[in-house]
């Protein structure tokens, strides 16, 4: 994936604590980068810490967070190599 972003354009920044969020600005330990777009990463309690969030600060608890569950396994000769990734709605939630 950060080869992907990378290819794309884009810089990635690790090891800094992001201080602050305007809109276009984001503020870090380290800097401060005017920016075209933000994309929230983090889960959904952490968004309380940036005030620019204010408006949907009352949703946040509505939301659950729980752990992935990944299981990843290799076949050979299988019936179900050509399906695409699948939704369900039980635990497994995706085949991919």
């Amino acid at each position: 994936m950060t080869q992907e972003i990378i290819k794309n354009g884009s810089t990635i920044y690790t090891n800094e604590k992001v201080t602050d969020v305007k809109v276009n600005t984001i503020k870090t330990s380290k800097r401060e980068k005017q920016v075209d777009k933000i994309i929230f990463c983090t889960k959904a309690q952490q968004l309380n810490e940036f005030s620019i969030l204010k408006p949907i600060h009352k949703y946040l608890n509505a939301l659950y967070q729980a752990p992935l569950i990944r299981i990843y396994a290799k076949y050979k000769n299988v019936w179900f190599k050509d399906i695409n990734r699948t939704t369900t709605n039980n635990m497994l939630r995706q085949i991919i």
